[in-house]
C-alpha cells in the first residue's frame, strides 16, 4: 500500500502535502534528478535514488563506453547484422517470424525464440501480430521516454584544473549541467558539454545544430567565461530525434508504476524483453540486470 500511495504522486507533490516551500523545491531541483521530482512518479524517483546512493564508486571503461559494445562486435563478429531494421513481428507455438529490411530488401528471418532490447518508442513502430497480450501493448504504445539534450564543446585547453575545478557545474541555467567528458583522456583538448532533461530539453532541440552550440556555449561562458577563448567548435545530440532511441531513458508518470511496469518484462510467447527500461536500475546497470533476468528466462524454457 505505502507503494501504491508513492506511485500516486510525484516527489514534489509529496513534498508540497509536507509542507514544503518553493524555494525547498527549487533547491532540490538542483540535485541529481531534481527535475523528474516534478513530472515522474514518486516510487519510481525513490527507487531510483536507491540505486544512486548504493553507488559509491562510479567507475568509466578507459577509452570511453563505447569500448563496452565494440567488444560485444568485436566477439560476435559476423553474426551481428548491420543496417537492418525489423518491420515486423509473428509467432507460434514452435517458432518466430521476424520481417528485417536491409538494404532495400525485405528478408524473413526464423528464430525459436526472439529478445527484443529496443525501447518501446521503437518497438511501437514495428508490427505485431496478435499473440501479444492487451496489457502489453498498452505498455508499448504508452511508455515516456525522457527527453534529453546533450551540447559537447571542445576546449582548447583544460582551463578549469588550472584553477582546482572539476569542470562539473550544476546550475540553475536552461544547460542545467556541465561535466567534462574527457576528464579521463590524456591530451590538451578536452570537452565540457551540458546536459538538459524536460521542458529545457526540448526547447534546445527546436533548435537549429548552429544555434544549439551558440545556446550551450552562451550559457557555459556564464560558468566558465575562460571557455569563450577557448572554444574550438562542438556538436550536439537530441535523444527524442534520434530513430533508434526517441528518447533518452524510460519513466513512469503517477500511477503508472503500479499499472505498467508489473508488464514490462513479461514474456509473450516465445518474445522475451530487455533493456533499461524493464529493469529498476538505471544506466547500463539496469540494461546489463535485464540481459541476466533473459538469459535465465531462456534457459528455464
Amino acid at each position: 500500500m505505502a507503494a501504491r500511495s508513492l506511485d500516486q504522486v510525484t516527489v514534489n507533490q509529496l513534498l508540497r502535502k509536507q509542507g514544503a516551500s518553493q524555494a525547498v523545491l527549487s533547491l532540490l531541483r538542483m540535485s541529481f534528478l531534481g527535475e523528474d521530482f516534478e513530472y515522474v512518479s514518486g516510487l519510481q524517483d525513490i527507487i531510483w535514488n536507491q540505486f544512486i546512493e548504493k553507488g559509491t564508486n562510479w567507475r568509466k571503461l578507459r577509452g570511453g563506453n563505447d569500448q563496452l559494445p565494440k567488444a560485444f562486435a568485436a566477439r560476435l563478429g559476423k553474426r551481428i547484422h548491420y543496417g537492418a531494421a525489423v518491420t515486423k513481428l509473428t509467432q507460434n507455438k514452435e517458432n518466430v517470424r521476424l520481417a528485417v529490411s536491409r538494404a532495400g530488401t525485405l528478408e524473413q528471418v526464423e528464430a525459436d525464440r526472439v529478445v527484443l532490447a529496443i525501447p518501446f518508442s521503437v518497438l511501437r513502430d514495428i508490427e505485431l501480430d496478435e499473440s501479444f497480450s492487451p496489457q502489453k501493448r498498452q505498455v508499448i504504445s504508452n511508455l515516456r521516454y525522457a527527453p534529453i539534450t546533450r551540447v559537447y564543446l571542445q576546449s582548447r585547453s583544460r582551463f578549469w584544473l588550472d584553477q582546482k575545478l572539476s569542470g562539473y557545474a550544476n546550475t540553475d541555467l536552461p544547460i542545467r549541467t556541465v561535466w567534462d567528458f574527457t576528464d579521463t583522456q590524456p591530451g590538451m583538448r578536452a570537452i565540457l558539454g551540458t546536459e538538459t532533461s524536460g521542458p529545457n530539453a526540448q526547447l534546445a532541440g527546436a533548435m537549429k545544430p548552429d544555434e544549439r552550440l551558440r545556446w550551450a556555449l552562451e550559457n557555459v561562458c556564464k560558468v566558465f567565461p575562460e571557455m569563450a577563448q577557448n572554444f574550438d567548435g562542438g556538436t550536439s545530440i537530441v535523444w527524442e530525434q534520434e530513430p533508434w532511441s526517441k528518447g533518452a531513458y524510460a519513466y513512469f508518470a503517477p500511477g503508472e508504476m503500479t499499472a505498467f511496469f508489473p508488464h514490462v518484462a513479461t514474456v509473450e510467447g516465445r518474445v522475451h524483453f530487455a533493456g533499461e527500461h524493464t529493469s529498476t536500475l538505471l544506466f547500463m546497470e539496469g540494461a546489463a540486470q535485464s540481459g541476466v533476468r533473459v538469459a535465465k528466462e531462456i534457459n528455464a524454457a
